[in-house]
């Protein structure tokens, strides 16, 4: 890695884990999405029924001005958005959003015992990488799954991840499940794609996990 990617990936770095990414989505909310706090989000039976549903109403497009440096926005206005309640903004809802409502409406799904699927612990999953100079990233759900068959004795759990439909295959850590979405998502050669950083936050996006790549 280059010395100026080793720069802006210590800077991304140090945005996540010194909560700058938090803080800057809270106040985006403050400031756009106030009206939504109220929104009492829904809950799902099925991992199945998350793609159909976020396909109501939203088209991706990647953010606005507005949301520089990446804000989060709230899973309250995503569903509005999502079930039609709200039409779809010109500059539309990316990643984040999608991420975010997934991480929502599947704790919520959990702690009500309606969702059927075996699946725990949703948090909100940063991937960023270099594609070449130019640096990308990719947010998802990261889903916990019960060990594999040969590793049930050591209560090791599996990973996987959710964005904009169905759950990926199962990974066998977290860092695998950074470089299934880089693969995914990458449009570079793997000769041109470097690794940059992988973050697990809390719905909150309160960090708990930062790692450099």
């Amino acid at each position: 890695m280059k010395f100026w990617q080793a720069t802006a990936a210590m800077w991304s770095y140090l945005y996540v884990r010194l909560g700058s990414y938090k803080a800057w989505s809270r106040a985006y909310r403050a400031i756009w999405e106030r009206k939504f706090r109220d929104v009492k989000l829904v809950s799902f039976s099925g991992l199945s029924q998350l793609g159909p549903y976020m396909k109501n109403g939203a088209l991706w497009v990647k953010d606005s001005w507005r949301e520089l440096f990446d804000a989060v926005g709230s899973p309250e206005r995503a569903q509005q958005i999502f079930s039609g309640a709200e039409p779809a903004p010109k500059e539309g809802l990316d990643c984040d959003e999608h991420a975010v409502f997934l991480v929502a409406v599947i704790q919520k799904s959990l702690a009500t015992g309606v969702l059927v699927d075996k699946v725990k612990n949703p948090r909100f999953f940063t991937v960023m990488w270099f594609e070449g100079w130019k640096p990308k990233g990719h947010n998802v759900c990261l889903l916990e799954l019960p060990p594999a068959a040969p590793l049930i004795a050591s209560g090791l759990p599996r990973y996987c991840y959710m964005d904009y439909g169905e759950p990926s295959a199962p990974c066998d850590s977290i860092q695998e499940v950074a470089d299934l979405v880089r693969k995914t998502y990458s449009k570079a050669t793997p000769e041109n794609t470097y690794p940059m950083i992988w973050a697990v936050s809390a719905l909150d996006l309160t960090p708990e996990i930062v790692e450099r790549s």
